[in-house]
């Protein structure tokens, strides 16, 4: 990259035209399968490859989503699509699944991959090691600022790409299993259902007081980015890609925004009405402009914000009376907006000054049909403007010719004609007629008329730079003809200019998968059960120590350095924070320290990036986070991690036991994933809250407060409850106001156990922290915990029996 990338979003072909049309630089989009924009439109193979061959003769990128979790019983139909998409000419891969990385390489080594925002790189470690493992450019997570991504960029040499625009995910992209536990529609799998647009209050577990405003329900629901502002400091930073979001908008959207952002790069003024009257939920700079609570959400509304239209003055006979604060046309969609909903209509009838008008302008007084009843001085706003979306759909069919053709005829009568085209970088054809040419007996062929017809170049990108024509007098071609032989001349370089890795024609499919030297992996045999304890104290470890092969592993570091001694004499693991950000590295750095020093040599790992900051020949153990769901997933990360001891690997809370099932029979026929280096035990979750979403943003905080650090989770628990009276409970982190929104209940899947331990399962996730947030526990005080460790214990047993 030479330049600052412009990333435009494209669901469809018409988007794909706006998209190219409105001066993008490149374009990410989705097949039929393994994108996680399932919604969309999306491609079909004929569409995928006309879309790459549309882009790539405008100059234009094309990168191809792949960034779902791949299911075991998928790995062979992702491979041939992964064949596809290179034979076609695809520019790079975005990747979520390790598996499609390992595949690609092993393949393919010269088809870039894009690591994806769903991947959760999110600080330097994580970067660094997308960069050691292959990856051409990370998709960083939209947390990060603007100035934590320049120190990136200025301590690595990959690509960097960041959302600029569009929505914003309130979780960290890949963490959340929201949709996936409330709808069963996962957005690690592409069908994520949004829960966190909806309404949910917030509550006080002691006493089920609501601490939110009943009016301002959407607590989850953050406004969408738009750093426009922040573009001029980027100048000179050369392997950035602003990327916008948005494959599910219409073309007005995708035309609007990327035509705004072309200008913006360029130095030329940028009409900031256009993008507000694009889809939005009102703008903020987000994480990128480190923007508080009371500036990064928008509690009022989930939708549309469009633009103030009106004030009302008037209501009656199922009529609204509006003074306009801008214009207005027939087929524009108004609302008006209330606390806990909008109402709205679409304006086919307008009147002014009692007769039925088309539209109306700033300053008149207007009468719409409105079913609703509304109050006088209400704000009325225009949530689809027709003028707008009208002009910017004809916009994004402007077709402007790039390439300039020599031409050059020869009609000799008696022979064939010849038409030799040329392009400024010396590429030729020759294109010879059908038929001879004959002698006019009436009216001859002029050289005017000749070029006429030779100059119908409309609607293909080219035009004719210069024209010669050597014509035998009376020699006469039938226009069709004629017509003809500039279609197939123009043919000729469309495929010329569209065809970018040509040498991919000539590789061919290799199907065989090798492990790399000395790394192999089976799933686990043992016939009884072992179990990891995820606690947060320690008391109730001194009064009922694990047996056998179980383990405890404590997630409150803090209280593991005061008894650090004591933990790592007694092997209690320590569990490293899933997100870590690149400012508190210093402090986590000298906990390692510190704890190597101590002889602590196990821990369980919950991003990719803590490799980065471990000790070679540590023994780790790989979190539920790294959502591995198949074979050649585990491959990879056994292949990452092969300077540490990988001891248990476990499967994503996204795997279900027929994916299990799956998994088995694929890894028994799989030759290289059974060469055995040394065993590594595999997990799945047994029992616990599951952690569906991990976000920067505190609802706590910014519901009671407005801004983080407000100190209430020091002093009280907390729940979201939604709309059919279903109780998330919170954990909060005072230190750096980073909340998890968890499970209604925990889960319980010892019904399965033996059908796990069947299909090679050999340890099991107890996640006991939190307890004391479940209802039949919510008096609960900490120094009783030991106790309801030991019952918490005698249930499980029976459960498992």
């Amino acid at each position: 990259m030479k330049k600052i990338e412009l990333l435009a979003p494209v669901g469809s072909q018409e988007t794909l035209e706006a998209a190219i049309h409105a001066g993008a630089d490149a374009v990410y989009l989705a097949g039929n399968q393994f994108g996680a924009r399932k919604s969309a439109k999306n491609f079909d193979e004929e569409g995928i490859i006309s879309a790459i061959q549309y882009c790539h003769l405008h100059g234009v990128s094309v990168y191809v989503t792949v960034n779902t979790l791949i299911k075991p019983d998928e790995v062979e139909a992702m491979h041939q699509w992964i064949d596809f998409l290179y034979q076609k000419d695809a520019d790079a891969i975005i990747i979520q699944d390790l598996a499609v990385l390992r595949y690609i390489q092993a393949h393919y080594p010269d088809f870039p991959c894009h690591a994806s925002t769903q991947m959760t790189c999110h600080h330097l470690g994580d970067v660094i090691m997308a960069q050691e493992m292959g990856f051409k450019r990370v998709v960083l997570a939209r947390e990060l600022s603007l100035e934590e991504i320049i120190d990136i960029y200025e301590q690595t040499h990959v690509e960097l790409e960041f959302f600029v625009h569009g929505a914003l995910c309130i979780s960290y992209s890949g963490q959340c299993l929201m949709s996936s536990s409330i709808g069963g529609r996962s957005g690690n799998r592409g069908a994520c259902a949004q829960p966190c647009r909806q309404a949910y209050l917030l509550k006080r577990r002691e006493d089920n007081q609501v601490m939110s405003d009943v009016e301002t329900p959407y607590l989850l629901s953050p406004k969408d980015v738009n750093a426009m502002a922040m573009i001029s400091s980027l100048k000179g930073y050369e392997r950035i890609s602003l990327k916008i979001e948005g494959r599910m908008k219409r073309v007005d959207y995708v035309y609007s925004v990327v035509n705004a952002y072309r200008q913006e790069l360029e130095g030329h003024p940028v009409q900031i009405s256009g993008i507000e009257r694009a889809f939005n939920r009102g703008y903020s700079q987000g994480h990128l402009g480190k923007a508080d609570f009371s500036q990064l959400m928008n509690y009022q509304s989930p939708s549309h914000q469009g633009t103030l239209l009106g004030k009302v003055i008037g209501y009656s006979n199922q009529t609204v009376e509006i003074r306009l604060f801008d214009d207005i046309h027939k087929s524009d969609e108004i609302q008006i907006r209330r606390s806990k909903d909008s109402l709205g209509t679409r304006a086919d009838m307008i009147f002014k000054g009692g007769q039925r008008v088309n539209e109306a302008y700033r300053g008149d007084v207007v009468k719409v049909p409105f079913k609703h009843h509304l109050k006088k001085n209400e704000m009325v706003y225009k949530t689809f403007d027709t003028v707008f979306v009208n002009e910017m759909n004809q916009l994004s069919q402007t077709v402007y010719p790039l390439y300039g053709l020599k031409a050059h005829l020869t009609m000799k009568i008696g022979e064939k004609a010849v038409l030799e085209l040329r392009d400024s970088q010396e590429n030729q054809c020759q294109i010879v007629s059908q038929v001879c040419v004959e002698s006019a007996r009436h009216k001859p062929l002029t050289e005017e008329r000749i070029i006429e017809q030779l100059s119908k170049l409309g609607g293909t990108l080219f035009y004719l730079s210069e024209t010669s024509i050597e014509l035998e007098e009376k020699a006469v071609i039938g226009i069709s003809e004629l017509n003809k032989m500039r279609r197939d001349g123009v043919a000729f370089f469309e495929k010329e200019y569209s065809l970018w890795h040509r040498e991919r024609q000539m590789t061919p499919v290799n199907r065989s998968l090798q492990s790399r030297e000395g790394v192999g992996l089976a799933l686990n045999a043992q016939q009884a059960p072992a179990y990891d304890y995820i606690i947060e104290g320690i008391d109730e470890i001194k009064s009922f120590p694990v047996q056998g092969n179980d383990r405890y592993i404590l997630s409150d570091l803090t209280l593991y350095q005061e008894n650090m001694s004591w933990c790592i004499d007694h092997h209690i693991i320590p569990m490293m924070p899933k997100i870590i950000r690149q400012s508190e590295w210093t402090e986590w750095d000298k906990w390692i320290e510190r704890y190597y020093d101590a002889g602590g040599r196990k821990v369980m790992i919950r991003q990719l990036g803590t490799l980065k900051h471990l000790k070679a020949g540590m023994t780790i153990i790989l979190d539920t986070s790294f959502n591995i769901l198949n074979g050649e997933s585990m491959m990879a990360y056994a292949e990452v991690a092969q300077n540490y001891i990988l001891d248990t690997l476990y499967f994503s809370n996204e795997m279900s036991l027929s994916d299990l099932t799956n998994l088995k029979g694929l890894l028994e026929t799989s030759d290289q994933l059974m060469k055995l280096k040394t065993p590594i035990q595999c997990g799945v979750a047994m029992f616990g809250h599951l952690e569906l979403m991990t976000s920067e943003y505190c609802a706590v905080g910014g519901a009671i407060h407005g801004h983080d650090h407000c100190g209430e989770c020091s002093r009280h628990a907390f729940y979201l409850e939604d709309m059919k009276k279903r109780q998330f409970p919170l954990s909060l982190d005072p230190k750096n106001c980073r909340m998890t929104v968890l499970s209604e209940m925990p889960i319980s899947e010892f019904k399965q156990l033996n059908k796990c331990l069947e299909n090679g399962i050999g340890r099991f996730k107890i996640d006991l922290r939190n307890v004391a947030n479940e209802k039949w526990r919510e008096d609960l005080h900490h120094k009783r915990f030991s106790n309801i460790r030991t019952q918490q214990r005698s249930y499980l047993l029976e459960a498992i029996e």
